[in-house]
């Protein structure tokens, strides 16, 4: 399992073929990547503020950032057919037993190319600060990115699902991912495509669900950490 690390300046340590594996075709991921990068230590840490608003507060900034580098991205490519971004945008997912039952949710970022139609679904985000991280709250923001991306029934499937801690890093997602019943089956169908990042200090590490299921190589890299 590699772990790849961005540093404040965006240069990586590890594998760019790794990163270019795990991309899109228009650089997607890597915007934000630098988006989250581009957002400054005083809107990740904050005290004496309620849990919720400091997970707004970064998600805000990472909206606005990540906006910034989308609309030049779009003026650049000119082609009428425009990524954008939404806020806690409402997309309904369709659970198939005996009778179809449809959930409305509110992911916390989507890049998209439209609201409705199931083309052009790029990333859904998920984000969890370091106050109101729980093994609850991630194993339900990952099943819930997992129904995004990789149940071909649902209106919308999207190309990447990501889980963003901020304030934290990467040992702390997978001690939260031990205490859970994780199971091999996860690593089926486009685990690939959900990404798991954790954002502290400037440095920003990310990896793929499917490699940080092999609970070995987590065990591995928290005693290494």
């Amino acid at each position: 399992m590699e772990v790849l690390v961005f540093s404040k300046n965006g240069r990586l340590k590890g594998s760019i073929q790794r990163l270019r594996e795990i991309d899109d075709n228009d650089n997607n991921l890597l915007f934000l990547i630098k988006a989250i990068l581009n957002v400054k230590s005083r809107y990740v840490d904050f005290y004496q503020i309620s849990v919720e608003r400091l997970e707004r507060v970064f998600a805000y900034e990472l909206y606005h950032q990540w906006s910034i580098l989308i609309d030049k991205q779009n003026k650049e490519r000119n082609t009428g057919d425009e990524y954008i971004l939404n806020g806690e945008t409402e997309k309904t997912m369709s659970h198939f037993g005996k009778d179809i039952v449809k959930v409305r949710t509110y992911p916390d970022l989507v890049l998209h190319k439209s609201m409705d139609l199931p083309r052009g679904q790029a990333i859904v985000c998920e984000i969890k600060r370091r106050g109101n991280f729980t093994k609850g709250g991630l194993e339900n923001d990952i099943k819930k990115l997992r129904d995004f991306v990789c149940k071909l029934q649902n209106e919308y499937t999207f190309g990447f699902g990501v889980f963003i801690l901020a304030g934290d890093n990467m040992k702390s997602i997978f001690e939260k991912m031990n205490l859970l019943n994780w199971t091999t089956r996860w690593r089926g169908l486009k685990s690939k495509n959900i990404l798991l990042i954790a954002y502290k200090d400037s440095q920003l590490q990310i990896v793929s669900l499917h490699d940080a299921l092999n609970k070995k190589e987590r065990d591995d890299y928290i005693n290494k950490h």
